[in-house]
């Protein structure tokens, strides 16, 4: 940087930047107002919040019951196949807008906190195997977990679970399918388990569809004696 801007403000710098490249709106590619970070009201407006009482959430919560490896569900919206979520999801996994992991990570923060789970000892993403990491250059759901740990003050732990297999993308899978992709594909590193026994987990994915990932992940969590695993998602697949 020349040595004559290293003297100007950062906030004066920032203004200026937005002014010759202003920021837009990640879904539909509106101009931002000031204040708003990664989609505009329009879009944030027609994001559906998740609600507790509704089937769609019992009828996720329940998938993840199945093995009893779970013992709560939270969750901040609803994934359509259409709509500002989608695209915003697109823009993380596939563009590296990784600040849009963050802010997803913050908003479920606030969810886990508001539902009385914020006391949890540790915050765990879904790992990626190492041959995808490579490919895309980074885990979404740590970005997302960076922000839950950011709200909720728990740890952040990238070190304890690890993808043993490489699996195939879960999106054209049935329900039995995704199931048999996943199973046994997590693993714990060699230190992992005297660190985490007796103490809960905060599990945290991106989207829920059928539950299967995240079940695997939490039995692999159960074997090495955790108390409790509490699923944490983004978003819950209708």
């Amino acid at each position: 940087m020349p040595a004559d801007l290293l003297s100007v403000p950062l906030s004066l710098l920032r203004i200026c930047a937005d002014v010759v490249f202003p920021p837009v709106c990640h879904s539909c590619n509106a101009r931002l107002p000031h204040g708003d970070s990664i989609a505009c009201p329009a879009c944030l407006a027609a994001i559906v919040p998740v609600d507790e009482w509704d089937d769609a959430y019992r009828e996720a919560f329940e998938r993840l019951k199945e093995e009893r490896t779970v013992s709560d569900f939270v969750a901040a919206w609803y994934f359509e196949q259409e709509g500002p979520l989608r695209a915003l999801m697109h823009r993380l996994k596939y563009g590296g807008m990784t600040s849009i992991g963050l802010e997803f990570g913050r908003v479920l923060g606030e969810r886990i906190r508001d539902a009385g789970l914020g006391e949890s000892d540790i915050v765990v993403p879904l790992p990626l195997h190492v041959s995808r990491m490579r490919e895309r250059g980074f885990n979404q759901c740590e970005l997302i977990a960076r922000g839950v740990s950011a709200v909720t003050g728990r740890p952040l732990r990238t070190d304890l679970l690890r993808r043993t297999r490489f699996t195939p993308s879960q999106t054209p899978l049935g329900h039995l399918e995704r199931r048999k992709n996943v199973q046994d594909a997590f693993g714990l590193r060699a230190h992992a388990p005297h660190e985490i026994a007796g103490r809960s987990v905060l599990l945290v994915d991106d989207v829920v569809t059928t539950g299967a990932t995240m079940r695997s992940c939490a039995g692999a969590l159960h074997g090495a004696g955790v108390r409790a695993v509490i699923a944490c998602a983004v978003a819950i697949a209708r």
